[in-house]
């Protein structure tokens, strides 16, 4: 009867100590989980105001190109980013 006993007290010791250290990774990797997501979601969000374009002037590297006879600047981080210079008319 004795050797029950502390079969049962194992199961039920070794059950919890199982759920407690399953349960702390679950927390752990929640946290992390939720802060590379923000982290991801701000890297893709767009950035199509004015602020950025006028950060991008600023710190990126720019390449002419002609298209259709117009000039065209594009910016080399982001080709979105583009200035086009077309023919002056009277």
């Amino acid at each position: 009867m004795a050797s029950l006993v502390t079969f049962i007290a194992g199961v039920v010791i070794g059950g919890l100590l199982s759920w407690l250290i399953t349960h702390a990774y679950y927390k752990r990797s929640s946290r992390e989980q939720k802060a590379e997501l923000h982290q991801l979601s701000k890297k893709l969000s767009p950035k199509n105001t004015l602020s950025d374009f006028e950060r991008m002037l600023e710190e990126s590297n720019w390449i002419s190109d002609s298209i259709n006879a117009t000039e065209v600047w594009i910016a080399e981080v982001d080709n979105t980013f583009q200035i086009s210079r077309g023919e002056r008319t009277d």
